[in-house]
């Protein structure tokens, strides 16, 4: 198996995520400070928008966290996002 690296030391390591489109991304990045602005820059520019949910940071399966906010849309009548 190969090993693949981002940065110095980091492992890549395989995740789903859920990315959270923003009407205003930039307005969500200004709000930031110097170090979270940067990731949410990286998180921008990588995926679309600076604000991602990785399950593994919530120690739940993806499976799990979809399900939850499946639920949650209905609970509140919200349109659920397309896939």
């Amino acid at each position: 198996m190969e090993r693949r690296h981002v940065g110095v030391g980091a492992k890549h390591l395989p995740t789903s995520l859920v990315v959270v489109n923003l009407r205003e991304p930039e307005a969500c990045v200004a709000r930031l400070g110097p170090l979270a602005g940067l990731a949410a820059t990286a998180n921008r520019r990588l995926v679309g928008s600076p604000v991602t949910i990785a399950s593994i940071g919530l120690r739940t399966s993806f499976s799990n966290l979809s399900m939850l906010m499946r639920e949650g849309f209905e609970q509140y009548d919200l349109h659920t996002p397309e896939a």
